[in-house]
């Protein structure tokens, strides 16, 4: 967040960038766990949950593109599988 205060456009202000800033670490917090634990954890490798697959795919999509990229097909293969 204190990148984000410090390299905001002047019209902005630091304390706007600053919010931007947590609202973007909120966002990813918030679909990162929900992508790695729930969906691809316990939906896919263990399929203990089940979810709708347009559900699976927007978080799937949404996650990948605004935060971090982690495959869900090798995060469902066993090492035996991968290897």
């Amino acid at each position: 967040m204190l990148a984000c205060m410090y390299s905001a456009p002047t019209h902005l202000g630091p304390w706007i960038g600053m919010l931007i800033g947590g609202a973007y670490f909120i966002f990813c917090w918030f679909f990162g766990g929900l992508y790695l634990a729930d969906v691809l954890h316990l939906g896919i490798a263990h399929r203990s949950l089940d979810y709708r697959e347009w559900f699976m795919k927007a978080v799937t999509i949404v996650n990948n593109t605004f935060a971090i990229y982690v495959d869900p097909i090798a995060w469902g293969q066993s090492p035996s599988i991968a290897s």
